[in-house]
């Protein structure tokens, strides 16, 4: 358990430096999920750099060990209420773990017809 509590620390480091690159703001809406909200003009850049945050979270370690760390996000853009960009954002999410199922089902199915 502690261990666990180590990683959600290292996480949410990761997150509150990264948005600090963009002059933005964190805030934890839940155990393991956070709301960024990032101005529009440092939207450019962000997208240039391919969400590197989803690299650093791959590098964590604790006592020496590597860890399979992932991050799903969910992106909102000109929403015109904290409201609606949470929600945007929730959708899009829901969207992404749609397309990684539906990817996964395919591969399966591709295993399974050509063996």
């Amino acid at each position: 358990m502690r261990e666990m509590s180590q990683i959600f620390m290292q996480v949410e480091k990761k997150l509150e430096d990264y948005v600090k690159k963009f002059n933005g703001s964190i805030f934890k809406v839940d155990r393991d999920r956070y709301f960024l909200m990032i101005e529009e003009r440092h939207m450019p850049l962000l997208l240039g750099e391919h969400f590197s945050i989803l690299d650093d979270v791959r590098t964590l370690s604790i006592n020496n060990d590597n860890l399979s760390v992932s991050l799903s996000i969910g992106v909102a853009r000109n929403a015109e209420t904290l409201s609606s960009g949470l929600k945007i954002s929730e959708k899009a999410l829901e969207i992404g773990v749609l397309k990684k199922r539906l990817a996964f089902f395919r591969k399966m199915m591709y295993n399974i017809e050509y063996v």
